[in-house]
């Protein structure tokens, strides 16, 4: 058992099948549509893992990360994700919640789209 990984539901640890909600993602913004079928976000490999897969894009039908940059991530987009638009926000389930845990001071917890709180991430940096 991985407490983080259990605790956040990341889309590698639900695969085991438990049926629990997924409860991390990170958001993104579309910075850039270069064509029809591409569309360019603000997040990469260093705001969300890879180390199991690519995240997955969450609620958006015919939306798939195809790549990640150090910054930047690429979509390819088919249906209903066309219609994606710069300035669009996406939530993306990282494949890892552990290790994209550690990207980040602080965590923006919210409960049916509200923010309830944020907390610190006490052992982001620690050598010990």
């Amino acid at each position: 058992l991985q407490v983080g990984s259990y605790a956040t539901m990341d889309w590698r640890y639900r695969e085991t099948g438990l049926g629990f909600d997924l409860a991390l993602s990170v958001l993104a913004t579309v910075i850039s549509r270069p064509d029809r079928q591409t569309a360019v976000i603000d997040v990469g490999m260093k705001g969300v893992t890879s180390e199991f897969g690519l995240p997955v894009v969450k609620g958006i039908e015919g939306a798939e990360v195809v790549s990640l940059s150090e910054e930047h991530g690429k979509l390819e987009l088919s249906a209903d994700a066309l219609n994606l638009a710069v300035g669009d926000r996406v939530e993306l389930i990282p494949s890892h919640g552990c290790t994209t845990f550690n990207l980040y001071n602080w965590v923006h917890v919210c409960r049916e789209g509200l923010l309830e709180g944020v907390w610190p991430v006490a052992a982001r940096g620690a050598l010990y």
